[in-house]
């Protein structure tokens, strides 16, 4: 036995035992997570007719590269860009053939919007864009509109460029998957589906049923009744962001003029591509709203912007709309999923409303049968239901 161990078989064997040991389980977990699954084959699988395709990686974030390469495969007639404040714009808001792509997250700052407009080919330009217009892209203490870094549009153009290196997934994130695996986040239940391999792609969509689906928007993970604000229990984590005035509640007295040119050459470059462009101010919670307004002297910004933002769009042929507040749609606040994000069901609204003021929409939406589905979705009932 002591010659066999000495052999080259038997030492490479010990060799990687302790290996396996270690890499072993995140490997695994990775695998059957669909981690591994490549955006390009992602985009693949939702661009194929009635995909049910979730993605949701958890270790991950290519969505600006998989958004914009979506756009060019699917060449949609409507496109709704921005953060992911306007990610639960669906499909169903529209007629079937109206050709819709949910972009949220192709952008994350202002100045984007010109670069991922113009990086886009002619055939390829949408005849309708939906833009949500971060009220925070306007106050010049949160966004500078520096050309360098995050900000500018070539750091936006870095993002289309395919640098999806798998081996990277694994030694970047193998110590936080035993992290989570501490934590009970690992449900070997669901991963021994494999789903994560086929149509649930990424553990937040594997395990949690949460993700991007085909049409671009998100599906938030299932309603659970007793927390329905599960990120931001009461608002509590909003509030305090407005009371230290950081991430999106950083405080400004004015709007930023240099945002106000960008959103001007934003508009130039789209009536130049034959785009009509609809603004829109997205929600707050109507609590975090309120909290913003009792601190007036803090956002000064927010009380000028829909009055400088609504003859910058309406006199170049656009539509501007101000839902800043949730409770103006009619909606209260368990239709938001955090101080500033809407639901779906807030998001439909929004389309109602536009298409009541007399949006372009109307080519492709009917308002009288979107009152409809919201008067079958009573309370805080979402209208995107969790995919089979």
């Amino acid at each position: 036995m002591s010659i066999r161990l000495k052999s080259p078989v038997w030492r490479s064997v010990l060799f990687l035992l302790p290996l396996l040991l270690v890499f072993g389980m995140p490997l695994l977990i990775l695998w059957l997570g669909g981690e591994f699954i490549s955006p390009d084959e992602v985009i693949r699988r939702q661009s194929l007719p009635g995909s049910q395709v979730l993605s949701g990686p958890a270790y991950t974030n290519r969505s600006i590269y998989s958004k914009y390469h979506a756009v060019l495969r699917r060449k949609p007639r409507i496109l709704a860009l921005g953060n992911s404040r306007v990610m639960e714009f669906g499909a169903e808001f529209f007629r079937p053939d109206a050709g819709f792509f949910n972009g949220g997250g192709g952008i994350v700052k202002l100045r984007h919007f010109r670069a991922f407009i113009e990086a886009l080919p002619p055939e390829a330009s949408p005849k309708i864009l939906i833009a949500g217009l971060h009220q925070p892209f306007f106050n010049p203490a949160f966004d500078t509109m520096d050309e360098r870094g995050e900000s500018g549009a070539g750091w936006l153009r870095s993002q289309f460029q395919n640098q999806w290196d798998p081996s990277a997934v694994f030694t970047a994130n193998w110590r936080l998957v035993y992290g989570d695996l501490a934590d009970g986040k690992m449900k070997f239940g669901r991963l021994l589906q494999w789903r994560g391999l086929r149509d649930r792609i990424g553990l937040g969509a594997a395990i949690q049923g949460e993700g991007f689906r085909a049409d671009g928007s998100f599906l938030y993970r299932p309603d659970d009744p007793s927390n329905p604000h599960p990120w931001d229990a009461d608002f509590q984590v909003s509030f305090a962001h407005i009371d230290a005035g950081d991430s999106h509640y950083v405080h400004g007295d004015t709007v930023s003029p240099a945002a106000l040119r960008e959103l001007g050459l934003l508009l130039d470059e789209c009536h130049t591509r034959g785009i009509h462009v609809i603004g829109f101010l997205p929600p707050f919670a109507h609590a975090v709203w309120a909290k913003m307004m009792a601190r007036e002297n803090d956002y000064g910004y927010l009380l000028q912007l829909a009055g400088a933002l609504r003859p910058l769009l309406e006199s170049r042929g656009g539509e501007f709309y101000d839902f800043s507040d949730l409770a103006t749609l009619g909606a209260d606040d368990t239709e938001a999923v955090d101080g500033h994000h809407g639901s779906d069901k807030a998001y439909l609204r929004i389309v109602i409303a536009m298409l009541e003021a007399g949006s372009q929409l109307a080519e492709f939406a009917d308002a009288s049968e979107l009152k409809a589905v919201l008067a079958a979705h009573p309370g805080n009932a979402r209208v995107f239901r969790p995919l089979p």
